[in-house]
């Protein structure tokens, strides 16, 4: 069953991602202009992200011109009623649509479509004026549509009450129908209107589950406000923003300085990625109105899913859990060398993403294990808070932890999370034992590689003619036959047994039940293959960008508000 949706888009409008497709000629490359040339450096070498799946999570879209050569599927998310059935949303009598036309109901622009348009954007505005130039215009994406909002006006329309009473998104089936569909990446640019809130509930969490144990990565942007957060990495799992093993994002400006409107201690944000002081639409009723401002931690999270599908495409072989690897190692703080190191204001998590280092060094150096996840578990076995989170079992703790700080009890389910990390963990022992061993096809032993395996064991059933020429019924006559003889050697040497002078002794119970509560997950003092003392406090030298060009308005920043501008 769903639950309220609390949350609206993690920022207030995307703007334009290559800017030199929408400036004017005198704007030279590194003034600071958002993002890096290496993005277009990419492009030129057809880096595109072409042949990668990207699930994007947001409020229906316009049919702008922009997207025209994009390959996007367009579906409205799913809905709950409050018995869990779902059901279809209207919105100010419409049902919602993934689409509309452009001018429809007024709108040019709206939040989802500037999400798409960071991606996707062809360079064209309407009237054929500049635009949009997308990071990755060559993915393949699938856009669920769950809202209507428009962007810039803080407008989160779902689902009239009036009609349906407390009809909720589904969040989780949104996860499992990107899973099922293919994706890659998921990036949703919405979360939780408060640290108190929660829009992920405990049917929820299988499904979160099960993408992390496909290796999906998932990317999500902090709230644009200057609440503070809990102080260390340890994940909410009730919170779509900061459920364990996504990557939460925060919004900076060309100086590598957090944006004034989210400028916070979050100890559970993991990258910085670019997001202020770049162009956008500064009215969403008009067309070509393209101006410098504040995109927020929505702009954030598409620019680094942007560069992470790059970094897919970059490396095929990689998995995503090693695409988080190098993308927390390898940020512009970071050297690359040994394990990665938060910000101990707990600010800047692991540092700024560097799309130069991302798409130069071959991330399948690194574990196949979610790094972030990883620290997550073990950061919250060391706090009395939060020890028993990812442990829970629920056939002895139904009811889960009552989390006081939040208001909210923390599932039982969590104990899924943790499980998830240790098979992980364990995957990638064998993988290094096999090397050691002198294996040469290690990786298939993978945490990732081996996600279905437990779902197929023993499940296979014949379905067509063998590679010896028996068909399938003969196959199963001479099945049915050694059961025969099976079942009479049972049966003998159960007869031998009630006349044998001496009785076995009774076997002891066995152990490893899936229903058995979790081993405990204590802390080790290292992390991360004990290359460095965890966590470790780094010191993070500020990004040196030019000032913004005087041709431009400078932007002006709105109170703080957690439902975005």
């Amino acid at each position: 069953m769903g639950r309220r949706f609390t949350g609206v888009c993690a920022g207030a409008l995307a703007g334009v991602m290559l800017c030199a497709a929408a400036i004017p000629a005198q704007a030279d490359e590194g003034d600071g202009l958002w993002p890096e040339a290496v993005v277009e450096d990419a492009h030129a070498q057809g880096l595109t992200g072409a042949g990668v799946k990207v699930a994007v999570i947001d409020s229906l879209s316009v049919n702008h011109p922009g997207l025209a050569d994009a390959d996007i599927t367009h579906e409205v998310g799913a809905f709950d009623d409050m018995d869990g059935s779902q059901v279809q949303c209207r919105i100010g009598g419409w049902d919602l649509q993934a689409t509309v036309e452009p001018g429809e109901r007024g709108w040019y622009y709206t939040h989802g479509t500037d999400m798409l348009l960071w991606f996707a954007g062809n360079g064209m505005d309407y009237d054929n004026q500049p635009g949009y130039q997308g990071i990755a215009p060559g993915a393949t994406i699938l856009h669920i549509a769950n809202s209507e909002q428009v962007a810039g006006m803080s407008m989160n329309q779902l689902c009239d009450a009036d009609v349906f009473g407390d009809v909720t998104i589904d969040a989780g089936s949104e996860v499992s129908r990107a899973v099922d569909w293919g994706a890659r990446i998921i990036s949703r640019s919405q979360g939780t209107t408060g640290f108190g809130g929660a829009d992920v509930d405990a049917d929820d969490i299988e499904d979160y589950v099960d993408a992390l144990r496909h290796g999906v990565i998932m990317v999500s942007g902090r709230a644009n406000d200057t609440e503070t957060r809990q102080r260390d990495l340890t994940g909410v799992p009730l919170q779509s923003e900061y459920f364990p093993g996504v990557v939460t994002v925060n919004n900076i400006g060309p100086d590598g300085s957090i944006a004034p409107t989210s400028d916070t201690v979050d100890g559970n944000i993991a990258v910085l990625s670019p997001g202020n002081d770049v162009l956008e639409p500064s009215n969403q009723l008009a067309p070509n109105t393209l101006t410098v401002g504040n995109g927020g931690t929505s702009t954030a999270t598409a620019v680094l899913s942007g560069y992470l599908t790059l970094a897919m495409q970059k490396w095929p072989e990689a998995t995503g859990n090693q695409i988080i690897q190098s993308l927390i190692r390898n940020t512009k703080e970071g050297d690359g060398q040994g394990d990665p190191t938060l910000d101990p204001e707990r600010k800047r998590g692991f540092g700024e993403v560097d799309p130069q280092k991302l798409l130069s060094v071959d991330p399948t150096q690194y574990p196949d294990i979610n790094p972030i996840l990883e620290y997550e578990v073990k950061a919250a076995a060391q706090y009395e808070r939060s020890k028993d989170w990812y442990t829970q079992d629920c056939s002895s703790n139904p009811d889960g932890i009552r989390d006081e700080e939040i208001g909210l009890p923390i599932p039982c389910e969590a104990g899924l999370i943790g499980a998830e990390y240790e098979r992980q963990r364990a995957a990638w022992d064998d993988v290094e034992q096999c090397r050691a061993d002198g294996g040469t096809d290690c990786m298939k032993l993978s945490a990732t590689n081996t996600a279905d395996t437990a779902a197929t064991d023993g499940d296979e059933s014949p379905s067509s003619d063998s590679d010896t020429g028996l068909p399938v019924w003969a196959w199963a006559a001479i099945g049915g036959g050694i059961l025969i003889v099976i079942a009479g050697i049972i049966i003998a040497i159960l007869a031998l047994s009630r006349h044998g002078k001496s009785k076995r002794p009774p076997m002891p119970p066995t152990t490893g039940h899936p229903n058995q509560p979790y081993p405990p997950y204590p802390y080790q003092g290292q992390w991360n293959g004990g290359q460095q003392q965890y966590p470790h406090a780094g010191q993070y030298p500020p990004t040196q960008q030019r000032a913004y060009p005087p041709q431009y308005r400078q932007p002006t920043y709105p109170p703080a508000n957690p439902m975005g501008r």
